[in-house]
């Protein structure tokens, strides 16, 4: 009895049935990780799901390799766009990626972020100041730039400032810093949109 049983689990295991239910399986592990909140969860999420997805996909995989350079270009512009936005991160972990990689975020990491976008730059379409005296900058990818107000600086920028390039450079604790032009300063800013 117990060797007609095995039999027939084995001959379950192995038909094309169950192989197509391996597949679906590996396939809807992927697809939960667009669930995951947080940069980090969801890549540890996909990380894990990724091995069992190419096993059953072999020539996906193949494909994929193709595609990848494609894939990190398309990443690095993204990353250019989204340059000074921030996430809201007031959400409660869901699952165990989200738990596990709570707090990575604040963390110092080697190495980790070698393709962290450290600065953009762009064409300044216009510069002025607002009604509480306070420098902003639009750039010719759409990107404003407004100076904090805590900040104090008051680099020089010419009255027509089109077309002058401007550095936005990473710093610390999440802070950004706009150059315009020649300037000799940079003052403190947040993005806006």
């Amino acid at each position: 009895m117990r060797i007609l049983l095995i039999a027939a689990f084995a001959g379950f295991a192995f038909s094309p049935a169950a192989f197509a239910q391996g597949d679906d399986t590996s396939i809807a592990n992927v697809l939960a990780c667009q669930a995951v909140k947080g940069s980090k969860a969801r890549l540890r999420c996909f990380e894990a799901a990724m091995p069992a997805l190419s096993a059953a996909h072999p020539g996906a995989l193949a494909l994929a390799t193709e595609r990848a350079e494609a894939a990190r270009q398309a990443a690095a512009e993204h990353a250019k766009d989204e340059f000074g936005l921030f996430e809201s991160n007031d959400k409660v972990a869901s699952n165990e990626f989200e738990r596990d990689s709570f707090g990575e975020n604040d963390l110092r990491t080697s190495g980790d972020d070698e393709d962290e976008v450290k600065s953009v730059d762009g064409v300044a379409v216009e510069v002025g100041k607002n009604n509480r005296g306070k420098l902003f900058v639009i750039l010719d990818n759409g990107q404003v730039w407004r100076q904090v107000s805590g900040d104090r600086s008051t680099p020089y920028i010419p009255r027509n400032a089109e077309g002058l390039p401007v550095r936005i450079n990473k710093g610390a604790l999440g802070s950004y810093f706009v150059k315009v032009g020649k300037a000799r300063d940079a003052f403190k800013a947040e993005r806006i949109k």
